[in-house]
């Protein structure tokens, strides 16, 4: 696609792995409001520290892209969100994670 500047349809996308659902225009909102849902149950500090290693380590060669990710996955048990979760799961619960 880079080499031709080809487009694809929506389903070509899905069978390459560049995207992971496709779904009609009419569904696009509530699919795209019930994935934020998901990711909002989840560690801010968590998400905050796996873009970051995203965005680093797209410009890294691979040993130093794994120490940087390596490295924030350290800061994540360092957090308060680190004892919430944990904490959560020994109680059987979710997480509520401020």
């Amino acid at each position: 696609m880079i080499y031709t500047g080809k487009h694809i349809d929506a389903q070509t996308a899905l069978r390459y792995g560049l995207v992971n659902r496709v779904v009609p225009a009419e569904a696009l909102l509530d699919e795209a409001k019930a994935l934020m849902d998901d990711i909002l149950k989840v560690s801010p500090m968590a998400i905050k520290y796996a873009k970051l290693s995203i965005n680093k380590g797209a410009d890294m060669d691979l040993m130093n892209a794994l120490e940087v990710e390596k490295d924030l996955v350290g800061l994540c048990f360092a957090t308060e969100d680190k004892q919430v979760g944990m904490q959560a799961f020994l109680e059987k619960r979710k997480p509520n994670f401020r």
